[in-house]
């Protein structure tokens, strides 16, 4: 019993918490293993809907490492062979720590359940630290925890994919050198990524006032405003891929900032958005692609300093200055040149460019 409620209100609540929690249901082990006065309380996770197994391991805190291994080798014998099964179940798992192999712990309480196919968990409570045995009062403990540690190993599951999926993207997008900002109808910015806010920062013609994306020129500034809020309405029809382009001319650069606006997410209602949305995407051209000349020279079997030239063309240069950047001579640049067209088979300049940066070289930096 805890001084501040009852311990199955308690423990529900940090299950549900410790789905953000970092590292996981850190605060629900501390607390299950003082309730149930255990040594250590662990969650193992296990899933297999890539078609091959992984494993999320948590401990409370403390736990000898030695021993956490012992655990998720125990579990994945005993728990997670074979047909899962949910329930609860009192295990004598004869753990060690030892040098001598001697036994520290000898029972275990294991709840655990399929959350769907191919998804696991196991809340594991091991060992009675006073040396009792798991009596009934634990077991029904237990089963009023379950139903809700497997709603929350659900969620976990789709918030732990979606939160994998964003961090790919966005590193991708970033690699290459797009920024993008997630706009409301009013463009109040709700996400930006780190070219986006370089840009902005560099005197673009963009620009963040009050928390609203806008445009200094107040003409430009209406149009985006328009656009935004027509790509926020649109947002409500699924597959919508209409954009809406800008060009925004800067007086101090004569190329201008390309923006393409999109609509955002389509609203539905398993997974509706709390508020419409715009996606705005926009590249500088004066932003030199990101590529490693040592991803080109592998991708096309060319030499080092084949590869150094290529690189310098690709991200925009042009051989004169190519050539004086790798301090060497046009005529070198220009056999070097050739050479690499022989071994890409490509004719001209703009196809090398091209081929280079709608390779997987773009992504290397």
């Amino acid at each position: 019993m805890t001084e501040n409620g009852e311990p199955a209100e308690i423990l529900i609540g940090l299950i549900y918490d410790g789905i953000v929690e970092t590292p996981g249901w850190t605060s629900f082990l501390a607390q299950a293993s003082r309730v149930f006065g255990v040594a250590v309380a662990s969650i193992l996770i296990e899933t297999n809907s890539l078609g091959y197994p992984e494993r999320l391991r948590l401990f409370s805190p403390g736990a000898h490492a030695e021993l956490c291994e012992q655990i998720d080798a125990f579990s994945s014998h005993t728990i997670f062979s074979g047909d899962h099964g949910d329930g609860i179940r009192v295990h004598d798992a004869p753990l060690s720590v030892t040098g001598n192999g001697q036994p520290v712990m000898t029972a275990s309480l294991n709840i655990s359940a399929v959350v769907e196919p191919g998804i696991a968990f196991a809340l594991g409570l091991w060992h009675r630290i006073d040396g009792r045995p798991f009596d009934e009062a634990d077991i029904a403990l237990g089963r009023a925890l379950l139903p809700h540690l497997t709603r929350a190993m659900r969620i976990f599951v789709r918030y732990a994919q979606a939160y994998r999926e964003r961090a790919v993207f966005q590193a991708v997008i970033d690699r290459i050198g797009v920024g993008v900002v997630l706009v409301d109808a009013k463009s109040a910015v709700m996400a930006t990524n780190a070219i986006s806010r370089e840009i902005l920062a560099g005197g673009s013609g963009l620009k963040i006032v009050n928390g609203r994306l806008t445009a200094a020129a107040t003409a430009v500034a209406r149009i985006l405003e328009r656009d935004v809020r027509a790509a926020a309405e649109a947002q409500t029809l699924p597959n919508n891929d209409k954009g809406w382009p800008m060009a925004l001319e800067r007086s101090e650069n004569p190329s201008p900032l390309t923006l393409l606006i999109h609509p955002g997410p389509s609203v539905q209602p398993v997974n509706a958005p709390l508020r419409r949305s715009a996606i705005v995407v926009m590249r500088d051209p004066d932003r030199r692609a990101s590529v490693s000349a040592n991803v080109v020279g592998q991708l096309f079997g060319l030499t080092p300093a084949e590869a150094a030239l290529a690189t310098l063309l690709a991200q925009g240069a042009d051989l004169d200055e190519a050539s004086e950047e790798l301090g060497i001579r046009r005529n070198t640049a220009r056999s070097q040149l050739q050479s690499i067209f022989m071994k890409t088979n490509v004719k001209r300049q703009s196809e090398l460019v091209r081929m280079i940066l709608s390779s997987v070289a773009t992504l290397s930096n």
